[in-house]
């Protein structure tokens, strides 16, 4: 028995003494040109193993990888609407905001595995789209408490708030607000005790969002985005594909079917489609005329990609916090994808193994009863069966074209003309 603790004890020592072997000692900088890379910057890492490092640091300290300086996992102080003063995370590094069914699920998995980048708490932790309005809300009602106002209820708050959070941007609110997202979407005690990782997370639904672009640049102005493009007609039945998986009696429903509606929905809203649609069109009634989350349920909507990055384009820069990649590359070039993104993210190279690169990591078909989105044996089987006609996939070829076009021009890059 002693012989087997001894024997353990060595092997536990050599495990942890060649774990801290393999980190580099730490460095810290002070960086006056606020994020540039500097000529001869000493290449070193913090080392995430030893407590003592965990110190609070200031927003003009960085670190160093690589010979180019950053800020991941900064600490700073400020004070909540009750008076009293915190410490908390800059969180994320980036977020990967979109398109849903266009390789945001294989980003995940493949950015997670780099050594120095952290998963959040939850898949999608949906706090920018599923939360805002509470968030507004609450932000409303602690505006009005503040300057001794009659206390608002949560329906006439919601009325009040438009265009974002900024609307009431103070010290304390964005201080509590940070708090709430770092507290509830991250592992906020490991971020804290290892300041040198950097954090993100991943919600589609965030391009869509309304006001998402201001609150997410209000909330965390220091975070990168993401967002990844697929051929918008593909992305569309993909996403059919994927929601009729997920029904546990599934409707004999044809895409075409889905389709009618959201051709009626975007003509009621104003976009302009093709005629001569060889499918019936329909009438929708007065509910889903009313309907305000319209775009999150439209599949079409949601591969107009030119409407849902305009608002992002005035808060961000292309190329400098906004990088946008395309699926079609990821799948085939997913190295150097990677490695653009991990460039662009200013954080070192990492050996992505070849059979992680080329998985599938589309969660359609995942066969799990856990949680409202999983997939039913039943949704599953009418999804691999589902077809896609030639006529269909041609009509939907040139309702796109127009959008893709204004697309290439927005973006002014020309990698993005007549690429589907």
């Amino acid at each position: 028995m002693i012989a087997m603790l001894l024997g353990l004890y060595f092997l536990v020592a050599i495990g942890f003494h060649f774990r801290i072997r393999q980190i580099p000692q730490p460095h810290q900088l002070q960086d006056p040109t606020h994020g540039v890379a500097l000529p001869n910057a000493a290449q070193s890492f913090l080392d995430p193993t030893d407590p003592k490092q965990a110190v609070h640091r200031n927003l003009d300290q960085f670190i160093t990888v690589g010979g180019v300086i950053y800020r991941p996992g900064v600490h700073y102080n400020c004070t909540k609407q009750n008076g009293n003063s915190i410490t908390i995370p800059r969180l994320p590094t980036f977020i990967i905001v979109g398109v849903q069914k266009g390789g945001t699920s294989a980003l995940n998995a493949l950015l997670s595995k780099h050594r120095r980048i952290m998963k959040p708490a939850y898949f999608e932790p949906h706090f920018f789209d599923q939360h805002p309005a509470i968030i507004k809300q609450k932000t409303v009602q602690k505006v009005h408490a503040l300057e001794g106002k009659e206390k608002l209820r949560l329906d006439d708050a919601a009325a009040v708030v438009k265009g974002g959070v900024h609307t009431y941007q103070t010290p304390p609110l964005v201080c509590d607000l940070r708090e709430t997202y770092a507290s509830s979407c991250f592992y906020k005690g490991q971020v804290m005790h290892y300041p040198a990782m950097l954090t993100y997370e991943k919600t589609p639904a965030y391009i869509l969002t309304e006001g998402a672009p201001t609150t997410i640049k209000t909330i965390a102005p220091w975070t990168k985005i993401i967002v990844s493009l697929r051929n918008p007609v593909d992305r569309a039945f993909s996403n059919f594909k994927m929601m009729l998986s997920r029904a546990k009696n599934p409707s004999n429903k044809t895409f075409e079917d889905v389709l009618s509606k959201d051709l009626a929905a975007l003509r009621h809203h104003g976009f302009s489609v093709p005629d001569n649609e060889p499918f019936p069109k329909v009438e929708l009634d007065e509910k889903q005329l009313k309907n305000r989350r319209w775009k999150f349920q439209n599949y079409i909507y949601r591969s107009i990609y030119v409407d849902q990055l305009r608002p992002w384009l005035e808060k961000y820069k292309v190329g400098e916090n906004l990088l946008i990649v395309r699926y079609e590359r990821l799948n085939s070039h997913p190295d150097v994808v990677l490695r653009d993104i991990l460039e662009f993210l200013q954080i070192p190279d990492h050996a992505f193994r070849y059979k992680e690169m080329v998985k599938s990591y589309s969660p359609t078909f995942w066969k799990t009863s856990a949680g409202s989105n999983a997939t039913s044996a039943a949704g599953a089987s009418a999804a691999r069966k589902l077809t896609f006609r030639s006529e269909t996939r041609a009509y939907l070829k040139r309702l796109f074209e127009p959008y893709n076009q204004q697309l290439a021009e927005l973006l002014g890059e020309s990698e993005w003309k007549d690429i589907w």
